[in-house]
């Protein structure tokens, strides 16, 4: 995930890939799973989670593929390891290949791309569950 700190963020109609967004993550399964481990934050967002900021990696008709690195369109993204187990040991979700459908979003984190629980574990967002584009004011 990025820093904690205060971010600006702008709602607009196109988002594209390398946005950095702030969005709410889907009300699913493997949502509530982090939250109970500690990985996400309790908020107000649908699913129960504070709202995220992520990098949009991937949009509409694009393949990612899983299997040990993030691949897009079959170019691996060696810095985005996919981890079978998180620090305690614990299974983490195994998504099978996809393809993003018209609407949809890969997001992932730059700033943290070992360790971050993103779109590799929770898979595609909507794009409607964009909030806006963030930058950075103040990092704590």
């Amino acid at each position: 995930s990025y820093p904690v700190g205060i971010y600006q963020v702008t709602p607009t109609q196109q988002y594209q890939p390398g946005d950095l967004v702030s969005f709410c993550p889907p009300s699913n399964d493997i949502i509530k799973m982090a939250l109970s481990r500690g990985y996400l934050k309790h908020g107000l967002c649908a699913g129960g989670t504070t709202p995220l900021v992520k990098r949009i990696m991937a949009m509409n008709g694009e393949r990612i593929t899983l299997d040990g690195v993030v691949q897009i369109n079959h170019n691996a993204w060696r810095d985005f390891p996919v981890r079978s187990v998180d620090s305690h040991h614990r299974l983490l979700p195994k998504l099978t290949d996809f393809t993003l459908q018209k609407g949809e979003a890969f997001l992932l984190s730059d700033y943290a791309p070992a360790s971050s629980f993103d779109g590799r574990y929770f898979g595609a967002i909507q794009a409607s569950s964009i909030i806006g584009k963030a930058r950075p004011i103040f990092i704590f």
